[in-house]
């Protein structure tokens, strides 16, 4: 993790404009093209939940916005902000009573090791009760997912103005009628440190992962 210098930050008039408001988490609905994930990843054995989960937790490491965090601005302390060298993801694990719990799932060398240790975390999170909170510090996003549903559009729940994880949401897997799939992705982040183009490259690096990602 290294601290963040705003005399020679390139962010840090964003950062001190939206600092000073109520509420500076925004969000954005866009669509995943996932057809080679549901016609390719998905019959070669992959689960489509742990594929995304690796996808989104690769971008959030290559798009070092994604990994910046608030420090200080408390007792007197100046705000400042910082970077961690990574983040891993924090997904919503459904549960088989109709509830839900959360897991903590770090970054991994390749996808087969992300996969294996995602499962069984998962696993665990699904078998346990109660919504403990396992990932612990700031060094995550924050996932989450809705089978069910192709929204148009989502807000998250936030702590208040310095809550600056990164919440994203991905919908049904929907196919086109010609063989394309599809799925919305709604990514609410903080513009102390993200900005649309951000988003931008975070989405496009999420489609690359899925797109090569070898079956």
């Amino acid at each position: 993790m290294r601290t963040i210098d705003l005399d020679d930050w390139d962010h840090a008039g964003p950062f001190r404009l939206y600092s000073q408001y109520e509420r500076p988490q925004y969000g954005l609905t866009a669509r995943l093209d996932v057809t080679r994930l549901m016609t390719v990843l998905k019959p070669a054995g992959h689960r489509p939940f742990i594929v995304m989960l690796h996808a989104l937790c690769q971008a959030a490491n290559v798009v070092a916005p994604f990994r910046q965090r608030f420090r200080g601005g408390t007792d007197g302390e100046p705000l400042g902000a910082v970077e961690h060298e990574w983040v891993g993801v924090s997904p919503t694990v459904a549960r088989p009573d109709g509830s839900f719990g959360f897991s903590a799932i770090p970054p991994a060398e390749n996808y087969a090791a992300f996969a294996s240790n995602a499962a069984r975390l998962i696993a665990q999170a699904a078998e346990g009760t109660g919504l403990d909170d396992p990932a612990e510090g700031d060094h995550w996003i924050y996932l989450s997912c809705t089978p069910a549903v192709d929204f148009t559009a989502l807000t998250n729940a936030m702590e208040g103005p310095r809550d600056c994880v990164p919440r994203i949401v991905w919908g049904k897997f929907v196919e086109d009628g010609a063989g394309r799939w599809s799925c919305a992705i709604s990514i609410e982040v903080h513009h102390c440190f993200i900005d649309g183009s951000h988003i931008a490259a975070f989405i496009a690096e999420t489609q690359k992962v899925i797109d090569t990602l070898r079956a």
